[in-house]
Parts: structure tokens; C-alpha cells; sequence
């Protein structure tokens, strides 16, 4: 079973995605700080994370400089209130695997995270 990892401080957006990820047979893993999210990375060996652009400021672009170095190499996917080129300004594109805005369309999402990790 794919293990996908949650990152976003909005709980909401945790349950929506929960319920689209188990649907799909992932096994869910949330964060919803940095810190956590970096415990959480070490924690549950995810095979893929999708993070909040916005958390806590700054906290996306600074997880995805982590991310991209820690390893092994997983896909990182952004669910952002932000337009995708603003994101794709700040993320290097070998960092990122997809873009999406947040809480929209999570069936696209969930369909790039699984196709990702089959790769």
C-alpha cells in the first residue's frame, strides 16, 4: 500500500484529502507544521508528500528545499491557494512533481500522486 504524506495547517484540507487518499487505497500520514512535517517525512517513509505553499509563511518554499535534498528522492506535490506560476517561480522544477490549487479537483491530485509513485 502507496503511503502519502499530508502536509497543511488547514484541517479541512487534511480531512478532504484524507478521505480522497483512503479511497485510493494510500495509507495517510498528515503534518500539519513544519516540524512536523520534517519528523513526520523520517517517521512514516513516505512515498509521496503533497504541502501546503502557505504553511506558516514561508514554510512550503522552505520544505521543498528539503524535500528535493532529503532521501531518498520522493515526489513532492503543491496544493496551493497561490497560482501555480507563482509557485513554479519560487520551486526549482526538478523539486516539484505537479502543482495544484487547493481543495480543487483532489481526483486529479490523488491520480498524479499514484501515477508518480508507480513510476
Amino acid at each position: 500500500m502507496p503511503r502519502v504524506l499530508l502536509i497543511d495547517d488547514e484541517p479541512d484540507i487534511l480531512r478532504l484529502y484524507r478521505v480522497f487518499f483512503e479511497d485510493a487505497e494510500f495509507e495517510v500520514y498528515e503534518a500539519r507544521t513544519v516540524d512536523e512535517a520534517i519528523q513526520m517525512r523520517q517517521i512514516s517513509k513516505p512515498d509521496a508528500v503533497i504541502l501546503d505553499f502557505s504553511i506558516e509563511g514561508d514554510g512550503g518554499a522552505r520544505l521543498i528545499e528539503l524535500m528535493a535534498v532529503a532521501k531518498p528522492r520522493i515526489p513532492v506535490f503543491v496544493s496551493t491557494g497561490y497560482s501555480p506560476e507563482t509557485v513554479w517561480k519560487v520551486a526549482r522544477p526538478h523539486q516539484l512533481s505537479g502543482v495544484f490549487l487547493k481543495g480543487a479537483a483532489p481526483t486529479a491530485l490523488v491520480r498524479a500522486v499514484a501515477e508518480a509513485v508507480a513510476k
